[in-house]
């Protein structure tokens, strides 16, 4: 797999958004305008092609015969993002085949190499790890959007942060999506920390999943409650930035070994 996305897209503010997501991946953003002469120029270099569907293209024939020949070639992935009228106009021009991917607002990198990386994989015959040193991925789960913003400056430079304000928002987020940790607090409305755990536990697909706890609670019957759950660690908000890193560091490393 080459290490190079184009992205296809006229400019302007949605653009930078996915283009450091990109970069975020270990990956190299090559942008270019909806030209045919720019895609040509640089197809060879790249595996995946995002095509940002702007108003401005809906009625280029020539861009859209260019992108269906590109589709068409081996080792090249067709991803199109854009709102339901731009994708309708997309697949009307293009063969449902030729799309590798479809993702309306709010773009999400990750979500697109997660779907497409074991595709790819499958098609190189490699394993998926072979194809990107990809930064592992938590799911911070906290009801205090200060510490989240905190705790997404500290983990961010070295691991992929989503992050949610409540359990159940965090329980639909990961039927929907595969992550490697949930950070996960322990006193939330509605549904607490350990509520949380035990759904998780009691869910086929979910119940192997890596929980640990980051919370305030350090006094010994909240801990206690927890253990039934089996937890894979209980880290302490006090701990402050250097423990909780050195921590999430050893846990991956034990758990990659």
């Amino acid at each position: 797999m080459k290490k190079k996305v184009m992205v296809i897209s006229s400019g302007g503010f949605a653009v930078r958004p996915v283009l450091r997501q990109i970069q975020s991946e270990r990956l190299e953003a090559l942008q270019v305008n909806p030209l045919e002469a720019e895609i040509r120029a640089h197809v060879k270099e790249v595996s995946i092609i995002i095509f940002m569907m702007d108003k401005e293209v809906y009625g280029e024939e020539n861009l859209f015969r260019c992108l269906r020949e590109v589709a068409s070639s081996k080792g090249v992935y067709l991803c199109l993002f854009g709102d339901s009228i731009s994708l309708n106009i997309a697949e009307s021009r293009l063969a449902t085949r030729m799309i590798s991917f479809e993702q309306r607002k709010p773009y999400d990198v990750s979500e697109m190499l997660d779907e497409l990386l074991p595709v790819i994989a499958k098609d190189e015959g490699v394993p998926v790890s072979s194809l990107l040193n990809r930064k592992k991925s938590i799911l911070l789960v906290d009801d205090d959007t200060t510490f989240l913003r905190m705790m997404k400056a500290w983990l961010g430079p070295f691991y992929r942060v989503t992050a949610v304000s409540s359990g159940a928002q965090a329980l639909s987020y990961l039927t929907k999506r595969k992550t490697d940790l949930v950070l996960l607090d322990y006193e939330m409305p509605v549904m607490s920390g350990p509520e949380a755990l035990a759904t998780i536990r009691e869910n086929d697909d979910l119940k192997n999943l890596p929980v640990i706890f980051l919370t305030g609670k350090d006094d010994r019957e909240s801990i206690m409650k927890v253990l039934a759950y089996h937890p894979d660690g209980y880290l302490l908000k006090s701990n402050g930035r250097d423990l909780v890193l050195k921590k999430l560091r050893e846990f991956f490393e034990e758990t990659s070994s």
